[in-house]
């Protein structure tokens, strides 16, 4: 395979790798050294398709990489019994190598976002296209891979548990065989036509029954999804991929009571079977999908798992697993080529100041990046990206299941774009609610896939943000109002690491900003940054404020003395958390303007934020170790 267009790294370095390979008889990693042999120039080189795992990686590879993608679109399935079908075949395709790539009703290749990741994949990975099945209906797909299902698992449609239960059972297939998931009649006949077998029927069962009747040892153990029995369209071939359960972790719409109740609820009876089973299990684990928040993340991080929002993204398999090719040019003229970095923002004059630095929230969420993200005009689409220092969060685990996602985002990279490992490294958890070694774990992959994605954006990412616990000790009780400072405990395997310079430090509660003050790691005197106040919601007082109010705010507390100009004090800083689900890039540029304006503040990102703050102002003693 030839290199088409630029690669994620441009160093050279030899790095010892855990892969988990997907293999129907292998369920512990593979230990192997590979060389990134990277030659920089216009003129490609040679493929290395390197994965950068880690011993403690929770992801697993396909044993061969992204090539060649055979599109359909939701658009010629009508039936989403279908769907399923088609879903579950491209997750047992996916554990040799990926090979069906799912549009969203669209008819072609343009207006989709998973057509834009999809063009991505063929111009920049090499990755070549069979659209010749795009408007082609599920059957034609199926009778092209007829010779490698070798059975199929009913359900049911009308009961969607029943659906969870079949991708759990189809998820422990230990063998070779690839089944898929039938729901629909004119599909069970068909294959029925070709001799196929129908190895177990789930239309009556739910995903506790199948997964007891796998039994735990039947699945990887590193993962599980987490998915409502009503997105069943997401997620499936993942799951089967992966070889992780299917499980809804059940609790009402009042999350804040109903799922807090004395009696201990965790989830629901399959949940807390496969929690139960994977507290025994000493490595990290992921869990994909999503629940009620609070006490979701709390729980599952008791497990040693933490959290990847995605319940409504799918084509994970061929995203991840896309080779990892050599430069064909350096990153400057690539990005220079696609788009022109506007000037970073310059304060020429002598006056001291107050500084203020925007991080946009919700980086962690991954079925955002997989979605609307990169193109939507609100956020990274914004064409008033760039005009003023912004903070992004970002999961450092897009290296391992967004390549394709971080080599966008790296390429179109202005200079005033300033990423910040999202909630809280790797993944969402609460620190304080973990174990300490599985904690160390934590801390460690975070390190390793914070430099990952350094290099790919070649400049060191160097902060990490994290959210406290709702309530000391995680999870919710009534009348809690999730402004916890900083536990520096539990904290400290953070920023051990070497990869990481400081803390943005999240109150769960308050917008993010309920906690105002700098602290120091006592071993590293690494500075943890709360939140000033939030560009959140349309409110004209209190920590969540509006535009304009957020505007008058910092004014206010600028003239009573809340905060100073003094570079060598603490209150010579905010940080600004900006809501992005209640505002936008076009709004934080109407905050900054408008502070510029005033004479009295400097807008800074992040990163320079935190320099500042650690070159300027002395933390109190320490003692070193």
């Amino acid at each position: 395979v030839l290199c088409q267009m630029s690669s994620l790294r441009d160093d050279q370095k030899e790095v010892n790798v855990t892969d988990e390979v997907i293999s129907p008889n292998q369920t512990k990693p593979r230990e192997t050294s590979v060389m990134h042999s990277l030659v920089l120039g216009v003129s490609c080189a040679a493929v290395s398709f390197v994965r950068g795992h880690v011993p403690l990686s929770p992801y697993p590879q396909s044993t061969h990489p992204t090539s060649t993608l055979t599109v359909y679109s939701e658009a010629s399935v009508p039936n989403p019994a279908d769907l399923v079908t088609l879903e579950t075949l491209g997750g047992g395709l996916a554990r040799t190598s990926p090979e069906l790539y799912r549009l969203t009703n669209v008819s072609d290749l343009a207006g989709d976002v998973y057509a834009f990741w999809l063009s991505r994949m063929q111009k920049r990975f090499g990755v070549t296209l069979n659209t010749s099945f795009m408007n082609a209906g599920p059957g034609a797909i199926l009778a092209n891979y007829r010779t490698n299902i070798t059975g199929f698992v009913l359900f049911s449609l009308g009961n969607p548990k029943t659906i969870s239960g079949a991708l759990t059972y189809i998820a422990g297939q230990p063998t070779n065989d690839l089944l898929v998931a039938v729901g629909s009649q004119s599909t069970r006949e068909l294959l029925e036509s070709w001799s196929i077998p129908m190895v177990r029927d789930c239309s009556t069962s739910d995903s506790l029954t199948e997964y007891h009747n796998r039994s735990a040892e039947a699945f990887s153990g590193r993962g599980v999804v987490f998915q409502l029995d009503t997105l069943f369209q997401n997620l499936a071939e993942y799951s089967i991929f992966s070889r992780a359960p299917t499980v809804e972790y059940a609790c009402t719409a009042n999350v804040t009571k109903a799922c807090f109740s004395a009696n201990g609820v965790r989830g629901g009876a399959a949940a807390e079977a496969v929690l139960d089973d994977l507290m025994q299990v000493p490595t990290l684990k992921v869990a994909m999908g999503w629940g009620p928040e609070s006490q979701y993340v709390a729980e599952v991080g008791l497990a040693g798992m933490y959290v990847h929002a995605s319940d409504m993204a799918h084509d994970f398999s061929p995203i991840a697993n896309v080779a990892v090719h050599t430069a064909c040019e350096k990153k400057s003229s690539l990005r220079n080529r696609d788009s022109v970095p506007k000037a970073p923002y310059v304060d020429n004059t002598t006056k001291e100041k107050h500084r203020v630095a925007f991080l946009m929230s919700d980086g962690d969420n991954l079925q955002w990046m997989y979605n609307v993200f990169a193109t939507d005009p609100k956020w990274w689409g914004s064409p008033d990206r760039g005009s003023v220092p912004l903070g992004w969060t970002l999961s450092p685990a897009l290296h391992k299941l967004g390549p394709v996602i971080l080599d966008f985002l790296a390429e179109t990279k202005t200079l005033n774009d300033d990423i910040i490992g999202a909630p809280s490294g790797v993944g969402y958890i609460y620190p304080s609610t973990w174990a300490p070694d599985r904690l160390k774990d934590f801390a460690a992959l975070t390190g390793q896939y914070l430099e990952a994605t350094s290099d790919a954006f070649g400049a060191p990412i160097s902060a990490i943000n994290v959210i406290g616990d709702p309530c000391e000790g995680g999870g919710y009780k009534q009348g809690c109002k999730g402004l916890m400072k900083p536990n520096k405990t539990s904290l400290a395997p953070i920023l051990a690491q070497q990869a990481v310079d400081g803390i943005f430090w999240y109150t769960f509660g308050a917008g993010y900003s309920g906690w105002h003050d700098i602290e120091w790691d006592d071993t590293t005197a690494k500075p943890i940054v709360g939140g000033r106040l939030s560009l959140w919601g349309e409110s004209i007082a209190g920590t969540m404020l509006g535009v304009r109010p957020l505007v008058e705010q910092l004014k206010l507390q600028l003239f009573t003395g809340k905060i100073s100009t003094k570079t060598d004090r603490s209150d010579g800083y905010s940080l600004i958390p900006v809501h992005a689900w209640s505002h936008n890039v076009s709004d934080v540029r109407a905050v900054a303007e408008a502070l510029t304006e005033s004479g009295h503040f400097e807008i800074v990102t992040p990163t320079q934020l935190l320099s500042m703050i650690r070159t300027n102002v002395n933390p109190p003693l320490f003692s070193e170790t």
